[in-house]
């Protein structure tokens, strides 16, 4: 879809979230359930336009603000005019993409002239399959397979499975594909017909049951065929509820939520091929709706996470899932991406230093009193140390605390202390 398209969807989604008072916005809120909970919040309504655009998409998001305004419920013609209006420009947008194309018909059999026929009596679009509360035996579906898994087999049984990336002229679907014989038959590039799908909270699904027939190439507009290759770069997005769950025995996976520690950098051994070598390693935990996990980063893809804060909310793309007895962490791949969808704000404000939790050579944790409440941050020693006038070196730690309390105005990031300026010397 063009940018001007979207801008449009904002202005028309902000006028409908002005019209909504605060138990119906909130109730929205509660129904946008792929936003993350620190986001959800009635100070950032002015935002949520954007937050809302973000997460879903430009067409995503249209059709959860139709169902929702559905639920809340809000049927009167100042939310659902403008609504309207905007799904006849999306509708025509995608008539001009797509434009008509021939059906074979039984004319076309006896002999007769191919004719222009409406295909909604026999197939659904992805984008109305996504929309559905549930999907019947009857839905069928057409796609080219845009991306194609690895097989994979659960850890606790030899019961293989496969991801596809199936792309229409509307929307794409990460399907889940039961069985070592598909894995060889379904080809990435190829087109395919789809009947008898299942769909469960998380996948729609290809069991034994389904039909999978393959089909003669068909175009796709190439907003959508941008957006499916986007898509087919990480792995599929789970709840950290089902990631620690493990049901699913999915080893790669995709999460999103906001992070509510970090950890200092370690540099540790470990053994590669039998020969031992220094690596770098980096700990933060993160939560979203469901429930919380330690993240471990290791090796080069620590540099990603060298501007990460406590309040970001963040997306892991192609983690692994790691156990250990009762523990669940995930851990970085070669392939994992960390991205920053919503960064937390600067705070200038004054602070007392009253205790130093750990010093290190690049960075000092410290106990900080901040709105007469008790926080840890951190912060670099070399500033701490420019700050207070102190000296680096192997008694640092032990000056710092002898200085102690310490006033001080700072910038602060999450739970990381950006810049800071000594106010008075001691207390």
């Amino acid at each position: 879809m063009s940018d001007i398209l979207e801008k449009e969807w904002k202005q028309t989604l902000i006028l409908i979230l002005e019209e909504l008072d605060k138990q119906q916005f909130k109730k929205l809120l509660e129904l946008l359930s792929k936003i993350p909970k620190g986001q959800k919040t009635p100070k950032i309504r002015g935002n949520m336009a954007q937050i809302i655009i973000e997460h879903y998409g430009l067409k995503d998001s249209v059709v959860a603000i139709v169902d929702a305004m559905e639920n809340i419920p809000r049927r009167d013609d100042k939310i659902q005019e403008p609504l309207k209006a905007f799904e006849e420009k999306l509708k025509a947008k995608k008539e001009k993409n797509t434009g008509s194309r021939p059906v074979m018909t039984k004319g076309i059999l006896a002999g007769q002239p191919a004719t222009e026929t409406d295909t909604a009596s026999w197939r659904k679009s992805i984008c109305d399959l996504i929309a559905a509360h549930k999907v019947v035996a009857t839905d069928t579906i057409r796609g080219r397979i845009m991306d194609k898994s690895e097989l994979q087999t659960y850890k606790t049984q030899k019961k293989y499975f496969f991801f596809l990336l199936v792309t229409d002229e509307t929307a794409s679907i990460k399907v889940m594909v039961y069985g070592k014989p598909r894995y060889q038959k379904l080809q990435k590039g190829k087109h395919y017909l789809f009947r008898k799908l299942i769909r469960d909270k998380k996948f729609f699904k290809v069991t034994s049951q389904t039909i999978v027939a393959e089909l003669g190439a068909f175009d796709i507009p190439k907003e959508v065929e941008e957006e499916a290759k986007r898509l087919s770069s990480h792995s599929p997005y789970v709840s950290i509820e089902e990631v620690k769950k493990g049901d699913s025995g999915i080893v790669s996976v995709s999460v999103e939520g906001t992070i509510t520690e970090v950890c200092p950098i370690e540099v540790i051994m470990v053994t590669d091929n039998n020969a031992k070598r220094r690596t770098k390693k980096q700990h933060f935990h993160i939560k979203d709706n469901t429930d919380s996990i330690e993240v471990v980063i290791w090796g080069r893809n620590v540099k990603k996470c060298e501007n990460l804060a406590v309040g970001d909310v963040v997306k892991l793309t192609n983690v692994k899932i790691n156990k250990y007895f009762d523990s669940v962490t995930l851990q970085s791949t070669s392939i994992t991406n960390i991205e920053q969808v919503h960064k937390v704000t600067i705070h200038n404000q004054k602070l007392k230093i009253v205790a130093v939790t750990k010093c290190q050579k690049r960075l000092t944790y410290l106990e900080v009193i901040l709105d007469q409440r008790s926080h840890t941050m951190v912060v670099k020693t070399k500033l701490l140390a420019e700050a207070y006038s102190l000296s680096l070196g192997e008694k640092f730690s032990s000056h710092l605390v002898e200085a102690l309390p310490l006033m001080g105005k700072a910038q602060i990031v999450g739970n990381e202390i950006k810049a800071i300026q000594n106010i008075e010397a001691r207390i």
